[in-house]
């Protein structure tokens, strides 16, 4: 890894267990410490917000794999921290599905109506 590739680590930001060795190695002269786990929570979420958006702007599949792949990790995560596992959260994910319909018709609420009627 070059310091090239350690452009978007900011202050605050979660990073992979390995980046600490590799910026080392690197010279990029970045200093790293361990989050107390009271914080780790807020750091994934954060983490996941990030990666997602770089799905957007991806330029390739394997971009796009390597985002989505790393937003897996980070739910993979979560979900353990919270005593779940992935597929729990994929039996949840069916049942909210059947419930509430799944996200596939890009449907986005855009306010509400006047006379409190709903508007579709």
């Amino acid at each position: 890894m070059s310091q090239q590739d350690f452009i978007f680590t900011l202050p605050g930001q979660l990073v992979r267990d390995y980046v600490p060795e590799l910026a080392r190695r690197s010279a990029a002269g970045l200093v790293f410490d361990q989050a107390p786990s009271h914080q780790l929570e807020p750091l994934m979420a954060r983490k996941i917000a990030e990666e997602a958006e770089e799905v957007i702007t991806a330029q390739t599949p394997q971009e796009s794999a390597d985002r989505l792949a790393a937003v897996y990790e980070l739910l993979e995560g979560l979900a353990r921290r919270r005593q779940l596992s992935m597929t729990d959260l994929a039996c949840r994910a069916r049942e909210l599905d059947v419930r509430k319909g799944p996200f596939q018709l890009g449907l986005v609420l855009v306010g509400k109506a006047l006379n409190g009627g709903a508007r579709s």
